[in-house]
């Protein structure tokens, strides 16, 4: 794990404030940070465990490890804090389980209610932002899928005997698998996989109520319990290629925006992120000369309008908004006087917004 001190830096020729840390035996796909816990850092790996770091105090905790059913570690690919003290988490074998982080101080598998969404992996997992009983999820089993968590039964659709799962109440198949799922405030979903597609679902108001309506697009289900009744509001072509060695590609929603602007992220295999709104028209294609290689890691600041990604080489890059005209010009001025031009990662391109509704990047 690596935290970057951006506000340490004074200058633009200052040397990045970075500390290393390693707490978790394999890949940590996930980090969670509490806005009422700001100095507290939860991690998700694929060793099995979630660990609870202090950054005031330099302490780490384990505060879960879940096996599966064998007794071996499962990897755990996401988790999500639905309040405080409530986590969400997913699993490799396509499980969902819940934990209060204050009642134990160590978890273990048999203590939670374990549910399958999934046969297969589960790589990423949303809740709706309007009904925490609501999450939708991706899967290697080529599926979007859509859950009501207040009811539970048998996993009839299942290969895995004696399993249990909440009620699905929308799902969509893919020709290959769905890498992400990612849910706004406006009731819109946004996932992506390795059909080198970005799917939007506009649900609007169908599932905000306790017995959500989805109408049939095809009047049967695939599988017992499971219904085939989504259909994308826009279908987007993007390379999702990512192969061996690079991340997988996820789109993310910016999940509170100050500027009211919907819009979601996904890195690109041409080195750069592109930015879209909630319809599927690009806001933003941010790039530098710097940028190398692929940034598969990306999200949003909850509330402002910058932008992080990192690519597989360990190298993070951060976009802010730009400054002032009249300083910008007053800086271009500066750097032809010295004939030289220094310019830094982070900030040699910056989103902004524009006509209120728009960002697009500017050269500093």
């Amino acid at each position: 794990m690596g935290i970057w001190s951006v506000e340490d830096e004074d200058n633009e020729r200052a040397s990045p404030e970075i500390s290393h840390f390693k707490f978790h035996t394999k890949s940590i796909p996930k980090f969670e940070i509490r806005s009422e816990k700001p100095e507290e850092v939860i991690s998700a790996s694929y060793d099995g465990t979630i660990r609870q770091f202090d950054l005031t105090k330099g302490i780490s905790k384990t505060v879960l490890e879940f096996d599966d059913e064998y007794g071996s570690s499962c990897g755990i690919t996401d988790i999500k804090f639905i309040d405080t003290n409530i986590c969400y988490l997913v699993s490799m074998e396509g499980e969902f389980s819940t934990f209060d982080i204050r009642e134990k101080n160590n978890w273990k598998r048999s203590g939670l209610e374990v549910l399958r969404l999934h046969d297969k992996k589960n790589g990423m997992f949303t809740v709706n932002p309007n009904n925490i009983s609501q999450v939708a999820t991706g899967s290697n089993d080529r599926t979007l899928r859509i859950w009501d968590l207040r009811t539970v039964g048998p996993s009839t659709w299942s290969t895995y005997e004696d399993s249990k799962s909440p009620h699905c109440i929308g799902s969509y198949r893919s020709r290959l698998s769905v890498s992400s799922a990612d849910w706004n405030r406006s009731n819109d979903i946004v996932c992506n996989g390795y059909d080198n597609t970005i799917r939007i679902f506009q649900l609007g108001e169908q599932i905000t109520g306790r017995k959500p309506i989805i109408q049939p697009i095809l009047g049967e289900e695939e599988w017992e319990g499971i219904p085939n009744n989504l259909a994308p509001f826009n279908t987007l072509k993007h390379n999702c290629q990512t192969g061996q060695w690079v991340s997988i590609l996820k789109a993310r929603w910016h999940l509170n925006p100050s500027d009211g602007v919907e819009k979601f992220v996904i890195g690109n295999m041409n080195h750069s992120f592109d930015v879209f709104d909630r319809n599927g028209d690009m806001l933003a294609h941010l790039n530098d000369v710097k940028m190398t290689a692929t940034p598969a890691a990306c999200n949003f600041h909850p509330t402002e309008n910058w932008l992080v990604g990192a690519n597989s080489r360990g190298r993070p890059y951060l976009f802010l908004p730009s400054s002032d005209p009249a300083d910008i010009k007053e800086e271009d001025e500066e750097e032809k006087e010295d004939n030289s031009v220094d310019i830094k990662e982070e900030d040699s391109n910056a989103i902004k917004k524009e006509d209120s509704n728009v960002i697009k990047k500017e050269e500093v």
